[in-house]
């Protein structure tokens, strides 16, 4: 999700942050956001709003 980043920032979606490996990483803390896409890509659109989780290490 590159396109809907600021610098220094890790998004990532909800798929990846319920897998059992990443939901059981207690030094990662990851909070729900909401982005708007920069530039299209998959199925979205430039300007489309996203959920993902910001990730804190």
């Amino acid at each position: 999700m590159p396109s809907a980043t600021q610098v220094g920032e890790v998004l990532i979606s909800a798929v990846l942050r319920h897998h059992p490996d990443v939901a059981q990483a207690q030094e990662l803390t990851s909070i729900p956001v909401e982005r708007k896409v920069k530039q299209a890509f998959g199925d979205k659109q430039a300007g489309d709003t996203i959920q993902c989780f910001l990730v804190k290490i």
